[in-house]
């Protein structure tokens, strides 16, 4: 469970722009157990593939693709309202980790992690190739 602040009090939250709806979307899906939950689980077969593969930008990106962990079995027809992008797929079932992550909970690719306070600094998150 990540130590988060307490959503019970207002001066938890005065840094923040209270205004923007989009920080309050990530407020409550950074607290989203199932995305904690999955992107726990993400990070851990992401490091995996970087430890065998290599980093961005000095990876074997063709060989990562070809290692069963790093896609899940999804169509796009499963995501219609935030379908991926076709750098995503590898076939009509299977779609690279990082997209299926992105879909599922409505990011472009590299989900954020949920430790974050702000969407903002998000900056050192890794991309994909």
């Amino acid at each position: 469970m990540l130590a988060i602040k307490d959503w019970q009090n207002p001066a938890s939250y005065q840094a923040l722009d209270t205004e923007n709806a989009s920080i309050w979307a990530w407020q409550f899906l950074r607290r989203n157990l199932d995305y904690q939950r999955d992107f726990t689980a993400f990070m851990h077969t992401w490091n995996v593939l970087e430890q065998d593969y290599g980093t961005v930008g000095k990876r074997d990106f063709q060989a990562w693709k070809r290692d069963p962990r790093a896609h899940i079995a999804a169509k796009l027809s499963d995501f219609p309202h935030n379908p991926p992008d076709d750098n995503c797929t590898l076939d009509d079932e299977h779609l690279l980790i990082e997209c299926w992550m992105g879909s599922k909970w409505g990011f472009y690719k590299f989900p954020l992690d949920p430790a974050l306070e702000s969407r903002a600094t998000s900056s050192t998150a890794p991309t994909a190739d």
